[in-house]
């Protein structure tokens, strides 16, 4: 009796994780590809790209999408209907181990080192502030991604496909390296960035808050100033709500990561058919939350941020023109406006040339 209670059990779990699984990824797919090609636009843009916030931003991004096609998609896939290629395939298998862990760890590092150059752009210290700089940034992330690679992506070395009772799993055989990598990843990969980026997030709104008491009226002339110092301010909040939802978010997965860490692996505390059961489903449930983190990005800058709109409007307007201009007129006429584009481009008549000669000497 017990033992048909429990597999009625296993198999309800599995079926509410089958359809939460299929709903969660069409939104996260449809949504995060969406939203996140238009961060990539629009972080490159002239207005925003030259700032080291909008970097970090267009870093988390292109991440974001790696984590949603190589991530996201593939642990749907395995966790609703049981079929893991990497179990079969070595070179699969591989490259999974290679690029997984680092692709999750690197989407909350990234908004850990933006966070930390939002804290120096908001000091009230000057020479702290020139501190935030576009070439610091490149060089943070290139260390970052360096430094993540070299201490999880190792994995793709050791993993490989083994048959254990006639089943095949992509996996190491060491239980020990099983431990430390465990241990390893729930450590640097989870704890660590939402601990640092909740710091650091804390000491930036003391930061404003501690320039908003201690400001001295000053009448400002240089209108570029204003606009950066705007823009700064903007890039702030938009990092701000996105580091509170992140952490909202991340902390119950790092919490069943840990107590699945601690608890079997190094306790190796034993838990009942129902118990594991139940376990299990909320893991998968907890890590298709987490896995959101690459998703809202694009929606909290959006709601956030008045600068992001009006790139993104005039981001619209363009692609709308660009679609009206295509389907509206003929293609002879597009040709003929390139051509005329092009001529004008590449071809000076000597009217053009000796008029600016005349006006300069009339000055």
């Amino acid at each position: 009796m017990t033992s048909n209670s429990t597999s009625n059990l296993d198999e309800h779990l599995n079926q509410i994780l089958f359809w939460i699984g299929h709903f969660i990824l069409i939104i996260q797919m449809v949504f995060g590809t969406f939203g996140n090609l238009l961060n990539i636009i629009i972080f490159t843009r002239r207005a925003l790209r030259n700032n080291s916030c909008s970097m970090y931003f267009l870093i988390v991004s292109i991440s974001n999408l790696l984590e949603i096609y190589i991530v996201t998609l593939f642990n749907h896939i395995s966790t609703s209907w049981n079929w893991i290629p990497a179990n079969t395939n070595i070179v699969w298998c591989k490259i999974n181990g290679f690029l997984t862990y680092p692709l999750i760890a690197l989407g909350l590092w990234f908004i850990v080192l933006c966070s930390f150059d939002r804290y120096l752009t908001s000091s009230h210290n000057a020479n702290i502030r020139k501190k935030s700089t576009l070439s610091l940034a490149k060089k943070m992330t290139f260390s970052t991604m360096l430094f993540f690679f070299i201490i999880f992506g190792h994995l793709g070395i050791i993993i490989r496909p083994f048959t254990i009772d006639d089943e095949t799993y992509c996996t190491v055989l060491s239980s020990t390296y099983i431990i430390f990598y465990n241990i390893l990843f729930v450590i640097v990969g989870n704890v660590l960035p939402i601990i640092l980026m909740a710091i650091f997030g804390i000491l930036t709104v003391l930061n404003i808050r501690k320039i908003h008491i201690n400001v001295v009226p000053l009448q400002i002339n240089n209108i570029t100033s204003k606009r950066i110092h705007s823009k700064d301010q903007q890039l702030i909040r938009m990092l701000l709500f996105q580091v509170l939802i992140t952490v909202l978010i991340s902390i119950p997965y790092c919490c069943i990561n840990m107590y699945q860490t601690f608890a079997q692996l190094l306790l190796r505390q034993h838990f009942s058919s129902s118990e594991s059961a139940i376990i299990y489903f909320i893991d998968n449930l907890l890590a298709m939350i987490h896995l959101t983190n690459s998703v809202i990005g694009f929606y909290i800058y959006t709601l956030t941020g008045h600068k992001f709109r009006e790139e993104l409007k005039r981001c619209f307007q363009y692609g709308l023109k660009i679609i009206f201009t295509a389907c509206y007129l003929p293609l002879k006429i597009q040709q003929a406006l390139f051509s005329n584009k092009h001529q004008r481009r590449n071809h000076i008549h000597p009217i053009e040339q000796q008029q600016p000669v005349v006006l300069t000497t009339a000055v």
